[in-house]
């Protein structure tokens, strides 16, 4: 038998409480414990964030250094448009003198029915000038001097003589191909003038944008090369480096290559009027591949005999500088031999000048009678000569001017 005993309600109330108490500490605890967990997490969080953030920011810092970099260092160099043509770059004066100049040929200018300069060059696509100061009725085109004696040569400046021309913020490099008798007094203040520009020039220069012709104003002008040449009786002096950054060679060219390249250049487009009487073959009318590139090396300072034989070139080079075979990189300005051998005219079909040589082993050259045109051809492989070069034969190897 079970005994019944009635709790006591104020010890019931007491329990009651204490309960309450015990699930309120318990819960003050949990949720001291969940602030704590929800406050670590949030720093956690916060820290991430902040991190990911300095890297994101740190990021941000580098590329725009980088960019800065890289824009600064583009800055430095050519854009496409600067390299188009001949040798034209935004270049600040280096040196030289202020002279008075003056412009020819073009559309705008009836007095030039031809674009053939006194030295028989084609002067279209060229930076080019004449020299002032031919007499009227002169034939001597020595006696055009102004330029020379301005820049303290002492007489006129041989063809292909080559002068930094500044104006409007701009410069080119450009050759001496014709001359002329000049005229009254240009610019402010007045200065004699001594050049004439070629319309390509003040063109490239940004004095005649629209191809008047009929420019005149000051620029300064400063030697830059002078070609060691029958002309001449002084030493060479070596071109400068390309500051604007817009040769295309892969490889290092001599000053007597960059010369060599540099006449070549200024013959582009002769024309021997289809009766192989060129202007390179001293009065004989003759296939004139050697006899151009004979010429042109003469020109530059190499001593070497008129060759109406290419394969004479060849052996003219096992004997007095170095051959090279076919398969070798040449260098601009050497001979380049197309055929089999030097033994005959029907081994030895033709030579032409090395222009460019780029980083993929293409080469172009210059070449004498091609088509009765002095000429460029390629870019080709060379071991794709026969086929690529016009030429329609391989090359059998490689003469060092």
């Amino acid at each position: 038998m079970s005994e019944d005993h009635e709790q006591d309600p104020k010890v019931t109330d007491r329990l009651a409480n204490l309960a309450r108490l015990w699930r309120a500490g318990k819960s003050a605890k949990q949720g001291a414990q969940v602030a704590r967990a929800l406050k670590a997490g949030q720093l956690l969080i916060k820290g991430k964030v902040l991190f990911w953030v300095a890297i994101v920011v740190a990021a941000l810092v580098a590329l725009f250094v980088a960019t800065m970099a890289i824009a600064a260092f583009m800055g430095g160099m050519p854009t496409a448009a600067q390299c188009t043509g001949s040798s034209v770059a935004a270049l600040a004066p280096a040196g030289g003198i202020v002279v008075g100049a003056s412009e020819y040929g073009g559309p705008g200018d009836p007095t030039t029915p031809t674009d053939h300069s006194a030295s028989g060059v084609a002067l279209d696509g060229h930076m080019a000038f004449a020299e002032l100061g031919l007499p009227p009725g002169a034939s001597n085109p020595d006696e055009a001097s102004n330029i020379g004696m301005a820049l303290d040569y002492g007489k006129a400046l041989p063809f292909f003589a080559t002068v930094q021309i500044t104006a409007n913020g701009k410069s080119v490099i450009a050759e001496k191909l014709d001359v002329g008798g000049g005229g009254p007094p240009v610019g402010d203040p007045p200065h004699q003038r001594d050049i004439d520009l070629w319309w390509q020039t003040a063109q490239a220069l940004g004095v005649d944008p629209t191809g008047s012709g009929q420019w005149s104003g000051l620029v300064t002008i400063r030697l830059v090369n002078l070609p060691a040449t029958a002309l001449t009786t002084g030493t060479a002096e070596a071109a400068p480096p390309d500051a604007s950054g817009c040769n295309t060679t892969a490889t290092n060219t001599t000053a007597s290559g960059a010369t060599i390249v540099q006449i070549a250049q200024s013959q582009l487009r002769v024309y021997d009027g289809g009766n192989f009487c060129s202007p390179y073959s001293h009065g004989r009318c003759e296939p004139w591949c050697s006899d151009f590139l004979t010429w042109v090396w003469q020109h530059a300072g190499i001593d070497i005999p008129d060759y109406p034989f290419s394969g004479d070139v060849y052996t003219w080079g096992e004997h007095n500088t170095q051959v090279l075979p076919p398969t070798a990189t040449p260098a601009p300005g050497d001979a380049v031999e197309f055929g089999t051998s030097p033994q005959n005219k029907t081994t030895s079909v033709h030579v032409a000048i090395v222009e460019q040589v780029f980083p993929n082993g293409e080469i172009t050259v210059i070449n004498g009678d091609f088509n009765h045109h002095v000429r460029r051809s390629g870019p080709f492989q060379p071991s794709q000569a026969a086929l690529d070069s016009g030429s329609g034969s391989p090359i059998y190897g490689y003469v060092e001017p």
